[in-house]
């Protein structure tokens, strides 16, 4: 325990009561208070279409969908959401567990909510991907490394959640071989029970084979790193430090550390910095709220998110709010759209696009000043989403005419508002053009006009 501190120039701070953590009934509560947040808005956005693993993980919710109404695949959709939530309460839950040995609970509570709100786990929970179980996987591996620092054999049951995380996401595997290598310097015959723990997750890999866990980036044919490989990083239009600025603040918090838990921070950085390397060289992911590559990493930096704010205070937590924010206009105000306009037939974006701020999702969904909410229900045995969408200060009128930033709407007169386009509806010489199935205009006509 020696140099272990959260107070610069410090011996031990810790008092006893921290290094016990906060319990396993305070984390349950804390997973499960994450995973409803997760669920504010009950619009998934995907088709919940899965296979392999998905079926496995995604099996008991679609057993408990399937109790109130048949299985399509909307209810498939809303299983798949159900799902990803769960899992990414479970990661905040162990979060907060890992945290709350280094610190009190109330900053154990922040990183874990923070990750569950702030971050790139929740545009990830929007529909089933194998993200937010990885990142509960490398999340209980962050646990058992904290706790190895009291009690060493800790360190070899790291395996167990590190080689899931291998199995769910093939991507995580930099940073659970940076993981491994520094268990085996700093506890030689500790590491002898890694590959014994081990054993469950390489086992669900050999099943894995050849299926395909959707949304995950498989280790396929890598490609030198590129300007569009560094947006999926850095850019307005993906980037996951973008989408998800309170990581900033953790890299700040790590920093700080590494002068006082040198293992600890330097373990965890590293592999934090190999899982971004090896993201480079991947091929990027489908249409979602920012880059996704980023989420089952974001455990590693989330530790230190407590430190990170400490240290920058009054900005640090402006910067947690704005991250909430975004995520959270993500989850109500975000429905594909942009990615229909902005994407080509093979989903690339062009340059011109992902580096334009004016052009990036953010700036969009602000401009729209739409937001989306839906409520699950049933209709004879059938799933259908209650959805009210509205406009934020939008225009009512009696007349609407299409202009080229969208649906003008006019008239002294006040019988129709909350003029939303949707899916890929554009306006084209101030006429508006539906090219395919999804494409629409919606509007909500007043009480009595």
């Amino acid at each position: 325990m020696a140099g272990r501190t959260y107070e610069s120039g410090s011996e031990d701070l810790y008092p006893e009561v921290v290094r016990r953590g906060p319990g396993f009934v305070a984390a349950v509560l804390v997973g499960l208070a994450a995973a409803l947040l997760l669920l504010a808005n009950g619009r998934p956005i995907g088709t919940g279409e899965a296979g392999g693993l998905a079926d496995v993980l995604t099996g008991p919710f679609m057993a408990l969908v399937g109790m109130f109404v048949e299985l399509d695949p909307a209810a498939r959709a809303l299983a798949g959401k159900l799902t990803a939530a769960a899992f990414a309460g479970l990661g905040a839950a162990f979060l907060f567990a890992a945290t709350g040995h280094r610190r009190p609970t109330g900053d154990a509570g922040a990183a874990a909510f923070l990750l569950a709100l702030g971050s790139s786990l929740w545009a990830a929970s929007q529909s089933f991907s194998p993200q937010p179980p990885a990142a509960a996987a490398v999340a209980l591996a962050v646990l058992f490394l904290v706790r190895a620092e009291d009690q060493p054999a800790w360190a070899g049951r790291a395996g167990l959640p590190l080689s899931l995380a291998v199995a769910l996401l093939p991507a995580t595997a930099a940073l659970a071989l940076v993981i491994v290598l520094a268990v085996v310097l700093r506890w030689p015959l500790r590491a002898l029970w890694l590959p014994l723990w081990a054993l469950p997750g390489l086992a669900l890999l050999a099943v894995r084979g050849g299926t395909t866990v959707p949304g995950a980036l498989d280790l396929g044919t890598l490609t030198p790193p590129s300007a569009e490989s560094l947006g999926r990083l850095f850019s307005p239009a993906l980037g996951a430090f973008v989408f998800s600025p309170v990581a900033v603040i953790a890299v700040f918090g790590l920093m700080r550390t590494l002068r006082f838990e040198r293992w600890l921070a330097a373990t965890l950085g590293a592999a934090f910095l190999a899982h971004g390397i090896l993201v480079l060289w991947l091929p990027g992911g489908g249409p979602s709220w920012g880059s996704l590559a980023m989420t089952a990493a974001w455990p590693l930096l989330f530790l230190f998110l407590p430190e990170g704010l400490d240290a920058s205070r009054m900005p640090g937590v402006v910067v947690a709010v704005a991250s909430v924010a975004i995520q959270a206009l993500g989850a109500f105000a975000y429905d594909g759209r942009w990615d229909r306009l902005h994407r080509d037939e093979a989903g690339r974006l062009a340059p011109r696009v992902l580096w334009d701020v004016a052009q990036s999702p953010i700036a969009f969904q602000l401009r729209e000043r739409a937001l989306r909410f839906a409520v699950p229900g049933a209709v004879t045995r059938r799933l259908v989403f209650r959805e009210h969408p509205l406009v934020l200060a939008g225009p009512s009128g009696s007349r609407m005419a299409f202009v080229s930033s969208g649906p003008l709407v006019t008239g002294a007169e006040s019988t129709l508002g909350d003029v939303i386009l949707q899916g890929g509806a554009r306006v084209v010489l101030d006429k508006l053009e539906l090219r395919a199935t999804g494409d629409g205009l919606f509007l909500r006509v007043s009480e009595g006009a």
